[in-house]
């Protein structure tokens, strides 16, 4: 009975954080897009003044990395970083929104940005899953907890099954002589006899 409780109470347990991911991942996709439309627009002036100095993009990068000036060799490193963070985050923002829900969190996970997945965490409110892909992830986590529980309860079934048995052999080998007033006799060849009298001479 407690086997089946335990198994059930985790099986639960796994199926709420389960049915949390769709919703955890929404809520991060959401910020993504928002992210990816600021950058967008510091992006957009940033070609906006190249393009009026006669410049393009890579153009005004490199006269920045090239000028000597620290100050605008650290402003055109700023520059390439904020571009490249765009891509990444584009680029993750359209693998998530072309992935189904079997493969969305390993694509979630390999490219998941720590900022924005620290503030998702931070304000994330926990919602009660109520599409298809909610269900089935509240199954999935139930099913995973289900088998771990599971297999760490037959692990300390098993250590406490071999505790008593080793017990058992421990104490086969011990001498019975403490408690058992036979040995005295049975075992008294294997002490040294006293010499035999001898016969008196008259």
């Amino acid at each position: 009975m407690f086997r089946f409780t335990s198994l059930v109470i985790a099986g639960c347990f796994g199926a709420m954080v389960g049915s949390q991911a769709p919703e955890f991942m929404q809520q991060y996709k959401q910020r993504l897009g928002g992210a990816i439309d600021e950058l967008a627009q510091v992006v957009r002036h940033f070609d906006n003044d190249a393009n009026a100095a006669g410049m393009d993009r890579a153009s005004a990068i490199e006269r920045y990395t090239q000028s000597g000036d620290s100050f605008f060799v650290n402003r055109g490193a700023s520059m390439q970083q904020t571009i490249d963070r765009w891509y990444d985050m584009s680029d993750h923002w359209r693998a998530m929104t072309r992935s189904n829900m079997f493969s969305r969190v390993p694509v979630f996970i390999s490219g998941a940005d720590s900022q924005l997945l620290r503030k998702t965490w931070e304000a994330y409110r926990p919602a009660i899953p109520t599409t298809v892909e909610g269900f089935a992830y509240s199954g999935t986590g139930f099913l995973i907890s289900h088998l771990i529980f599971g297999s760490i309860l037959s692990l300390f079934k098993g250590i406490r099954r071999r505790k008593p048995a080793q017990s058992r052999h421990v104490h086969s080998n011990q001498p019975q002589y403490a408690h058992d007033d036979r040995y005295e006799f049975e075992h008294y060849d294997d002490y040294e006899r006293p010499p035999a009298r001898r016969p008196r001479q008259t």
